[in-house]
């Protein structure tokens, strides 16, 4: 049942929207965001100025996508956003739908890129893995309320060796489609010991640090993440782990 009977949004989901700020008449000067996108390349259609006006600067806490007892968030601020990914990559994404989009900001933990599509869909792209959330903005900030029960997500191009790696991810991508897994795979076929390795999680394209998403916490809990301490703070059995590891790399 909706919360605002105009407002076609669950209870819950406009909820999660309503504690981050957002009300129904809400209508924002997006002139900023507009001119910051348009000088990363990307061209203004009303749909996504129209969304914009309506959800901009938003930070929304949620269920994860799998795990509904953990938290995660979105955020819908296209500046940061754009900063953040490269817009070749939402080239590659535009070709496979065949409409121009534009970033409108990061879901689960900022993995995963969110965009909107010249007739309102809303989309979600990580790395080559593209996912629509829903046909227009509402279904889709329902999709990222609900998370792995949501009826209106679904996958663009999916391919054969896909469908395994999604039944064992705790995120909406493919688990071994996450760097930090396939890097260690290989770390792994290559003798290496999962207690051994020490990960940093980096943003692509302005390399700062990021929180590493659920499944590289779950499957790789042995590990130890560098970027879990984003103070800088690194505890010393990781500073020590860190200088054998360059040692060793240093003599090879």
């Amino acid at each position: 049942m909706a919360i605002y009977p105009k407002v076609p949004l669950s209870k819950n989901a406009a909820a999660c929207l309503i504690r981050a700020g957002w009300t129904p008449s809400r209508r924002m000067d997006v002139s900023v965001h507009c001119q910051a996108l348009r000088e990363e390349g990307y061209r203004i259609f009303p749909e996504a100025k129209r969304f914009l006006e309506r959800f901009v600067g938003l930070r929304v806490t949620i269920p994860a996508y799998k795990l509904r007892d953990r938290e995660d968030f979105f955020h819908l601020d296209p500046r940061e956003a754009s900063r953040q990914v490269f817009i070749e990559q939402i080239r590659d994404y535009e070709e496979r739908i065949g409409e121009s989009l534009v970033v409108i900001g990061e879901a689960y933990s900022n993995h995963l890129a969110l965009m909107i599509s010249e007739t309102g869909k809303i989309l979600g792209g990580f790395d080559r893995f593209l996912v629509m959330l829903g046909e227009d903005g509402w279904k889709g900030m329902e999709s990222l309320y609900q998370g792995v029960t949501s009826p209106y997500i679904q996958v663009i191009d999916p391919t054969a060796d896909m469908e395994e790696s999604l039944n064992h991810s705790l995120e909406i991508w493919p688990v071994l489609w996450c760097a930090e897994m396939s890097a260690v795979n290989d770390a792994l076929m290559n003798g290496s010991k999962l207690e051994d390795l020490v990960i940093s999680t980096l943003r692509v394209k302005s390399g700062e640090p990021n929180k590493p998403c659920y499944n590289c916490r779950h499957y790789l809990n042995k590990s130890d993440f560098v970027t879990e301490y984003p103070d800088r703070s690194i505890p010393t059995r990781l500073k020590k782990k860190w200088k054998k590891l360059t040692k060793h790399f240093a003599k090879s």
